[in-house]
Parts: C-alpha cells; structure tokens; sequence
C-alpha cells in the first residue's frame, strides 16, 4: 500500500468501520515507546496503521481475542485535561502467553480516542457474549472418546467430568 489513505479505503470497503483516531501505541510488537498511529476499530477487529511517507504498517488484532479491557483516565498535569486510556490483554497462540499492549488518546483527539476505547470495550464484550457455550454432554462425550483413546487416563477423566458436572 501506498498510503495510510489507501488502506484505510481497503478496510472501509470490507469492514464495517466503527471508529478511528490518531493514537499512541504502546507495548506489543512497538515496545514502551509511545508511537503514533492510526486506530481503527471495525465491527470484528483493531487495525493499527504506522505510516512514515509511502511506507506504510498494518496490524490487525481480532476483538475476540482480547481477553482483557483495563480502562483509565490520565492526568499528565494539574492543568491538562484527562487523557483516556486502555490496556488490552490479548490471547496468542505462541509460548509467550499473553500479549500487553496500550492505546492512548491523544491529547488533542481525547473524544475520538474515547470513542476507539468505547467501541473496542463494547466490540470485547458482543464477542465473548456472542461465543456459544460449550454443551456440556458434547464435552463429556469427546473427554470419554479421549479416554476410550488412551489420550487421557480414567482418573484424568474423572477430574474433568466433576469439573463439568
């Protein structure tokens, strides 16, 4: 891509774009280093734009991922207004864990960096009430299928069943 221009047109002809400001980035892939970007929030994901010239940085976190949503309100100075701000916890398949990273408005867009934190909290929690709950027969027979398989011994079974009864 050429532009941030240009691949903010990309998403918004296939996402549903929710909200969108400048914003610091901090920890992730970035480090602690504050850096600004463009955030985008789609009905199903966080898109982050780092743009220097034509060179542009795309990263997309799916919301249903973010396994956790700390809001807060920063005061850098006695006479500067509140800065919002969110730490995002994020599930990853690797041997890391999980993954931190931070979203601050930007002094001079606080109410649009307000709206991307609103808009990642509520997408957060459609996700995770949307997930169907696992039916706990389906559980039990596909724990007895482990067992039957040698993949689990009786007691193991035995533990997970009380876990799910």
């Amino acid at each position: 891509m050429s532009d941030i221009s240009e691949a903010l047109a990309e998403i918004e002809s296939t996402e549903l774009v929710v909200a969108s400001a400048r914003m610091f980035v901090l920890g992730g892939l970035l480090g602690q280093k504050p850096i600004q970007c463009r955030v985008v929030v789609t009905n199903g994901n966080i898109h982050v734009f780092r743009g220097i010239g034509k060179r542009v940085d795309h990263s997309t976190t799916p919301l249903q991922t973010i396994t956790q949503v700390k809001r807060r309100e920063l005061k850098p100075s006695l006479m500067s207004p509140r800065v919002p701000e969110v730490i995002l916890s994020r599930s990853t398949s690797n041997q890391f864990g999980a993954d931190l990273f931070t979203l601050r408005a930007r002094g001079n867009e606080r109410e649009e960096g307000r709206l991307v934190i609103d808009a990642i909290a509520a997408g957060v929690a459609g996700s995770k009430e949307s997930a169907p709950e696992p039916d706990a027969a389906d559980l039990l027979r596909k724990l007895a299928e482990l067992r039957d398989a040698g993949v689990l011994t009786e007691d193991e079974f035995n533990e997970k069943k009380r876990d799910l009864l």
